[in-house]
């Protein structure tokens, strides 16, 4: 009876996320200009200015991380594979979904490696896989995170590790994947509100600072065909 339950909510869950999926994709403007519109009309341009910023943030953790972690399994892949070690497929999807909750994942999934090179070809193999491993890690932190993720979703190394033991402890390993994204589109957002307390008023009748957004593109028409 428990395994049931846990299956058709799984089933269930998967159809709930294809079904919002569809219709984000499909009217995600005219959603998000609902939920602006919740907000007072003098906050509304700021309101949509932090959430475009914070949708930008995501985007570029989203497309940069599933590089890294792509890049991460294959170099595993072959690392493996030259050295002999059995499971190949297995750890180098453990490798891609570790690199996913940064620093701690990396370290967990290359320790699995390693021991499982440990026990199956010997000690020799086993610190040729750590060595190995140090050199990815390495090599993805000096070079393809700073390319990849760029600075809009950089943070502090004792930040990633307070927001993903926050996120672990919360959520488990659901938690601990979504808590640096959501930490980097919280700081992002906070950032921005920060910038705009900090702005001398405009007084009436003046132009818009540059770079501030208008209200009317944040109460855009309803009618208007989403993008």
């Amino acid at each position: 009876m428990a395994t049931a339950t846990l299956a058709a909510e799984i089933v269930a869950g998967l159809l709930l996320a294809l079904f919002v999926t569809f219709f984000f994709l499909y009217d995600g403007a005219r959603i998000w200009r609902w939920c602006v519109r919740l907000f007072p009309r003098a906050a509304r341009a700021h309101v949509a200015a932090a959430g475009q910023r914070a949708w930008t943030t995501l985007v570029s953790y989203v497309r940069g991380i599933v590089l890294v972690a792509a890049f991460d399994a294959a170099l595993t892949a072959i690392l493996l594979l030259a050295l002999r070690v059995p499971l190949v497929a297995p750890l180098s999807m453990l490798v891609f979904v570790g690199a996913f909750v940064p620093m701690v994942g990396a370290f967990l999934s290359g320790a699995v490696a390693v021991l499982v090179a440990l026990v199956s070809n010997g000690l020799i193999t086993a610190l040729l896989v750590v060595g190995g491993m140090i050199a990815i890690q390495m090599l993805e932190g000096h070079l393809l995170q700073p390319l990849l993720l760029g600075r809009m979703v950089r943070m502090h190394p004792v930040a990633v590790i307070l927001v993903v033991t926050a996120g672990a402890v919360i959520g488990g390993i659901a938690g601990a994947i979504i808590a640096v994204p959501l930490a980097a589109v919280l700081n992002v957002v906070i950032r921005y509100f920060a910038d705009v307390a900090e702005r001398p008023p405009v007084s009436e009748g003046s132009s818009v600072p540059d770079g501030s957004p208008t209200e009317e593109a944040a109460a855009a028409d309803d009618r208007s065909p989403p993008r």
